[in-house]
């Protein structure tokens, strides 16, 4: 399940890169496309890079699970678990917010960046170290992307 979650999120990215060259190139056409194409070629080259420090992070992050799991046997760390139901929680609001392209104070992704997961209390297993680093760039890289909106 996890797996195709990743290929459909692959499948996303590769879409976002198809419509942002499809944007820079249909720029180039009309008169307004010339007058602002800077200014699009800036703003695609940005959503692109944040777009694939997200897709990188997540996988990572997947990855750093799969062999914390592997090498202890007891159960994920409540401070991970947390961690990635916040990131769950993220990504859905910016799957459903698709459309809002300048963060707002009362924006629901605004507050959710803000209410990010405190460090753990107790010290990780080894073995889930990686993970929450991994789970930390993941958070990083899901606040550039959605600061990087512009108005």
């Amino acid at each position: 399940m996890a797996l195709g979650q990743l290929t459909r999120s692959s499948d996303a990215l590769s879409a976002l890169r198809t419509a942002m060259a499809e944007a820079q190139s249909a720029s180039r056409w009309s008169v307004r496309g010339r007058l602002g194409g800077a200014a699009l070629q800036t703003v695609t080259a940005r959503y692109d890079r944040h777009a694939v420090r997200l897709y990188a992070s997540a996988l990572l992050l997947g990855e750093s699970l799969v062999r914390g799991m592997s090498h202890d046997s007891g159960l994920m760390p409540r401070a991970i678990v947390l961690h990635c139901e916040w990131l769950i929680e993220a990504c859905r609001q910016l799957a459903a917010n698709g459309n809002v392209v300048a963060l707002q104070p009362d924006d629901a992704l605004g507050r959710l960046a803000a209410s990010a997961p405190q460090a753990p209390t107790q010290p990780l297993p080894e073995a889930w170290l990686p993970a929450l680093d991994h789970a930390r760039q993941m958070e990083e890289a899901l606040k550039a992307l959605t600061g990087s909106r512009d108005a």
